[in-house]
């Protein structure tokens, strides 16, 4: 079983914490999901962030989702949701501790084709390669790389990115 607290970006810290198979009222444990922390401090530098699960049990700390288009990878949507860009749309746009999987989905998603796509799957399985190793792993140098993929992908300007990375104030 797995709960908010342990989520990271891109990682969990393991627990031995077990939940009967009976507890659970959906079949999605064998499904891969996008698993995000519900329950986020509104003063950390970063509110949305998860990492991408299969053969767990969900928390009540926890929201996940998945992908239902073929055309649109579970860690696609994972960078985009980890991104600094989104962090920022969505802590400008939710002013509570929470982060409800509905506000999640209300985020203006950017549209990519596959091809555009795969230099972003390919940084997040090094990620998620190198946080299996170890959960402590410094991939900051591959989530800036990600960041700006994204940041391409909803076409911002210098000054937006500024705005973003903290380099420039509104």
């Amino acid at each position: 079983m797995v709960r908010g607290i342990q989520l990271n970006k891109y990682s969990f810290e393991k627990s031995n914490e077990y939940c009967s198979l009976d507890a659970v009222s959906r079949n999605h444990i064998k499904k891969e999901r996008i698993v995000f922390q519900e329950v986020s401090n509104m003063g950390l530098t970063h509110r949305t962030k998860g990492t991408i699960l299969k053969d767990v049990i969900c928390g009540h700390s926890t929201n996940y989702i998945f992908s239902k288009m073929t055309e649109i990878d579970n860690r696609f949507i994972l960078a985009v949701l980890n991104s600094k860009a989104v962090n920022y749309y969505f802590k400008f746009f939710n002013q509570t501790n929470h982060v409800p999987i509905g506000e999640l989905k209300k985020i203006p998603f950017p549209q990519a084709t596959p091809e555009q796509q795969k230099p972003i799957i390919y940084l997040v399985d090094k990620i998620l390669s190198a946080k299996k190793a170890n959960p402590k792993a410094d991939t900051s140098n591959l989530e800036a790389e990600i960041d700006y993929l994204v940041y391409d992908l909803y076409n911002l300007k210098e000054d937006e990115i500024a705005i973003i990375e903290g380099k420039q104030t509104l």
